[in-house]
C-alpha cells in the first residue's frame, strides 16, 4: 500500500498507527517462515536480535510488519520505515506518571502496612 514512488499512503501509516495501539507482540509466536521473511526483506540475520533487550531498529520495523502483516497482509517491510520514536511511544499503554517527591498513595484499612526488615550487615543501616 504506497504511491508509486514506494511511499506508504497517508491511509497506510494511519492503519500502521491505529493498529499499534496497545499491540503486545509475542515473539515466540513468530514462525520461521516468517522470520526467513524478515531476513530476505531486511537482508539481516535475526535470530541474533530475537528477545534482545535492545534490538536494531530494522529488527523493531521487521518484527512490527511481521505481526501486523497477519491481519494485513498488503503492508510491506519499507512501510514501518516511516514510523518514528513519537508514534511507537504514543503507541505503548501509558503508566500513570509517579512523582517521586509526592506522597505515596492512600492505603485503604483493610490492607496490613507493611514492617520494615530488620537492618542486616550487608545493608549498611
Amino acid at each position: 500500500m504506497s504511491d508509486g514512488n514506494g511511499t506508504p499512503t497517508p491511509e497506510t501509516l494511519e492503519l500502521i498507527k491505529r493498529e499499534l495501539q496497545g499491540l503486545k507482540v509475542d515473539q515466540g509466536k513468530v514462525k520461521f517462515r516468517e522470520w526467513s521473511d524478515l531476513e530476505d526483506a531486511a537482508g539481516h540475520e535475526c535470530n541474533p536480535w530475537i528477545d534482545h533487550p535492545e534490538p536494531p531498529f530494522w529488527f523493531m520495523q521487521g518484527v512490527l510488519w511481521l505481526w501486523l502483516r497477519r491481519k494485513h497482509p498488503q503492508l510491506r517491510f519499507a512501510d514501518f520505515g516511516e514510523l518514528d520514536l513519537e508514534t511507537m511511544a504514543a503507541a505503548r499503554p501509558q503508566e500513570p506518571d509517579l512523582d517521586p517527591t509526592s506522597a505515596p498513595p492512600e492505603r485503604s484499612g483493610d490492607e496490613p502496612t507493611p514492617t520494615p526488615s530488620p537492618p542486616s550487615a550487608t545493608s549498611g543501616g
